[in-house]
């Protein structure tokens, strides 16, 4: 990395990083980083025939196009909690998310930050740039900021990643491998306003409904955030994807209603899609309704919604050295014949060196119901090293004084760049209660689950093989009492070629029954 006249920090050695084998590449991909009062400006420089250049245009955050693309991942705290990953593809296509350290990605989150790409003989550039306000950042002491970032780059027509830090978001020691920068730190507050007036009319059934709102955004530029909504109209919300569930388990639906979407990320306590404790799905969700104890049944009968209307959602939070700092709340309008509920969640995640501690409760306050329900979350975070990492959640539920338990535990564990193993053990008591602000998967459940991978890179120069992933994944499931699915071990090979076509090879089986109550009452034992 060096300073250049333009007073621009330039990287220029990458490491392929998918196809994984750390192949180093130098001055072909040059990337600059500096920062100004407006914020932060990233550009790119990538060498390429014009021939080999691909570029397609795609909806929002289509990160599986077959263009070419730069991306920039940022954690602008340093504080190695959250990466924001922002890409643009040489059609001017945007994606963004954020990933978690304690989750998976948040793709539903879209930022206002802009990137554009050019073409010119022999290579092309892109230009990104990202306000200071936008996101929430804590503020440092001095007029130097530390951000850890990795800038990456997609070759479309040899389908390979190359990245500043020889890693990606997708891999285990992610946030361990960020490169670290000093850059020039600024301030700037932003005040956003979005009233509305809406009136609609059914020229058949009669019906009138005339909105009023609007929402505000203020970030301070010190570290302090608070959004409101008044009277929400979501009409131009993205509607979901039609899912066909046969299971027994609710299926998860994100949100797609940008308020709840905006400076949320704090709040995120979840593993995979096995549970969530604050799903804002929730909120606006449809009404109760006791139509048969009505004196007009027929009346309550017509005019049940399938949906809410929201009075307001609050949300205020802060970053102050090491500590996060977060309230939510929001209420339901009260409906014909039915009452809205009342949402809180209070949220602090503190950094004690290598290790986070984190704390969060929620409430539900159904008066329809005569029904409350209490969450209190204590979730915890070891990085050991840049190899090991120990997760830990602790969830305590109360719903109408009935109180239940629930348990996960997870390491992720990476002997060398090409290997890793991880390891989980999730428990929920019976009628264990998270839904009602929440997603929960199942209840009455014990899950254990060990995995591991292995890839092999070193091929002769004149193979026609890149690359073989092996892995192989144990996963044992089981309600409270030991009543559980037969015991499954899936094994995963896929081999990359050269030319960029790949084999995938899955094989799925089933422990015999012997071996599982065996391996059942060793677990059980332990347990």
């Amino acid at each position: 990395m060096s300073l250049n006249g333009t007073n621009a920090f330039s990287v220029n050695k990458f490491f392929q990083t998918s196809p994984f084998n750390l192949k180093e590449t130098k001055d072909d991909t040059i990337a600059y980083i500096f920062s100004n009062q407006d914020g932060i400006y990233v550009g790119f420089f990538n060498k390429q025939s014009n021939s080999s250049m691909l570029s397609k245009k795609t909806l929002r955050d289509e990160m599986t196009s077959l263009s070419d693309k730069n991306s920039i991942n940022i954690d602008f705290d340093g504080s190695g909690n959250k990466a924001y990953i922002l890409a643009v593809t040489l059609g001017d296509s945007l994606f963004d998310a954020i990933k978690l350290k304690s989750g998976d990605f948040k793709t539903d989150w879209d930022g206002d930050w802009v990137a554009k790409t050019k073409k010119y003989d022999g290579y092309w550039t892109s230009e990104f740039y990202l306000p200071w306000d936008l996101v929430l950042m804590s503020q440092p002491s001095g007029s130097k900021r530390i951000i850890k970032y990795s800038a990456l780059r997609y070759n479309a027509k040899e389908q390979t990643w190359i990245s500043s830090s020889g890693s990606m978001a997708s891999r285990p020691e992610y946030f361990e491998k960020l490169n670290s920068l000093e850059i020039d730190n600024y301030t700037k507050s932003k005040l956003n306003l979005f009233p509305y007036i809406s009136s609609n009319q059914n020229s058949i059934t009669k019906f009138d409904d005339n909105k009023v709102g609007a929402e505000i955004f203020y970030n301070s530029g010190t570290g302090k955030q608070i959004n409101a909504t008044f009277n929400p109209d979501f009409g131009q919300a993205e509607s979901d994807d039609v899912v066909i569930n046969f299971s027994a388990q609710e299926t998860f639906y994100s949100e797609k209603r940008a308020f709840f979407n905006e400076n949320q990320s704090l709040f995120n306590i979840n593993n995979y899609d096995r549970y969530s404790v604050m799903n804002t799905r929730r909120i606006g969700s449809a009404p109760s309704y006791e139509c048969d104890q009505e004196n007009n049944s027929n009346e309550c009968e017509g005019a049940k919604k399938n949906y809410s209307d929201i009075d307001y959602a609050l949300r205020y939070s802060q970053k102050t050295g090491k500590t996060e700092l977060g309230f939510f709340t929001a209420r339901e309008n009260d409906e014909s014949f039915s009452v809205g509920r009342n949402f809180y969640a209070i949220r602090s995640r503190t950094n004690l060196g290598n290790k986070t501690l984190g704390y969060m409760l929620t409430h539900v306050d159904d008066s329809f119901n005569n029904s409350t329900a209490t969450v209190n979350v204590i979730d915890y975070v070891n990085v050991k090293s840049d190899q090991l990492t120990y997760f830990t959640d602790l969830l305590f539920s109360e719903k109408n004084s009935d109180s239940k338990f629930g348990y996960r535990s997870q390491f992720n564990y990476q002997p060398s760049n090409f290997s890793y193993v991880s390891g989980s053990i999730l428990y929920f008591d019976k009628n264990f209660q998270l839904n009602d602000f929440g997603y929960l998967k199942r209840a009455d459940w014990i899950h254990f689950g060990l995995g591991g991978g292995l890839k092999k890179i070193d091929f002769a120069e004149k193979s026609l093989l890149n690359q073989i992933d092996m892995g192989v994944d144990f996963n044992y499931d089981s309600d409270t009492n030991g009543n559980s699915n037969p015991i499954r071990i899936d094994q995963k090979n896929t081999i990359v070629f050269k030319d960029t076509s790949s084999l995938s090879l899955i094989l799925e089986s089933k422990l015999q029954e012997k071996i599982q109550q065996l391996l059942e009452k060793i677990l059980i034992f332990h347990l």
